[in-house]
């Protein structure tokens, strides 16, 4: 989030505003499949990923929610192995 941060050096443009309204949602799905939906053991990450992609649509299909991070650049979920 420090890249919205304006400071004298650096104005926050519209377009600057409209990628941080875009990214709001996958980035809080990020940090929930990474803190809680990393608590339980296997089977329950299953149920997880399960709910979580019944619940939103931000993740490719292929994989578990867990194979993913969202970069912030091309605001898209990618793959850790890329």
């Amino acid at each position: 989030m420090e890249s919205y941060r304006e400071t004298e050096a650096k104005k926050i443009t519209n377009e600057d505003l409209e990628n941080l309204e875009n990214s709001i949602e996958p980035i809080f799905i990020f940090a929930l499949t990474w803190s809680f939906g990393c608590t339980g053991d296997y089977d329950s990450r299953l149920k997880f990923n399960s709910e979580l992609r019944e619940l939103t649509n931000v993740f490719p299909e292929e994989g578990l929610v867990y194979d993913y991070y969202f970069d912030t650049t091309d605001f898209k979920f990618i793959p850790w192995v890329e």
